[in-house]
């Protein structure tokens, strides 16, 4: 996909028309026009307020899902987490907690079994 048919694509999920998204963006509407029509390549500040404005990173504006992997999806989802509030970043920071130490449990568990097998 193109940048300009990712922006598209974001925008029918917000169910946000082009002028809206140029209102909100501050991107100018025929800027933008030429954009989502691949008429032009976007400039890094357009991209970036475009970005801002679909609640979402650069990088999904620039890249096919499937050019992003695990880690860069775990990098997007941290930048995202980094613009909450702070309690909102406590309350995910526990949630995180939890979930490692459940996973080191099972592998515990499942070392512990390994062992007994053994013996």
């Amino acid at each position: 996909m193109t940048v300009g048919s990712n922006i598209l694509k974001r925008c029918k999920e917000l169910n946000l028309t082009v002028k809206e998204l140029s209102i909100l963006s501050g991107v100018p509407n025929t800027t933008l026009h030429n954009i989502v029509s691949d008429k032009s390549v976007p400039r890094v500040d357009s991209i970036k307020k475009i970005a801002v404005a679909l609640h979402t990173t650069s990088d999904k504006l620039i890249f096919d899902e499937s050019d992003i992997n695990a880690n860069d999806e775990l990098r997007i989802l941290f930048m995202e987490i980094a613009k909450m509030t702070e309690k909102e970043q406590d309350n995910i920071k526990e949630m995180i907690r939890a979930m490692i130490i459940q996973a080191k449990t099972r592998e515990l568990v499942f070392k512990n079994d390994i062992i007994k097998t053994k013996i």
